[in-house]
């Protein structure tokens, strides 16, 4: 008999290169292992509009994007 390993790389849910502004906001939610209305409690805004940005149906509203700049932890 031989021993055999069987290893996968599971791919984590942060663990993509991201496209849109909405998979930088994914990502990084992810990445703090924290929901959709955590983040939208952090930003200031409701849930649903998280939501929208991620699935690229909205784009945030200029007064958001230093709120978002912070969250995302960039310059």
């Amino acid at each position: 008999y031989a021993q055999v390993r069987r290893k996968s790389l599971i791919q984590k849910a942060w663990d993509f290169e991201p496209q849109s502004l909405g998979d930088h906001i994914r990502r990084r939610r992810h990445m703090l292992a924290i929901t959709q209305e955590e983040a939208a409690a952090l930003l200031g805004v409701n849930a649903w509009t998280v939501h929208n940005w991620e699935a690229g149906q909205r784009k945030p509203e200029i007064r958001l994007i230093p709120a978002l700049v912070s969250f995302l932890g960039y310059d």
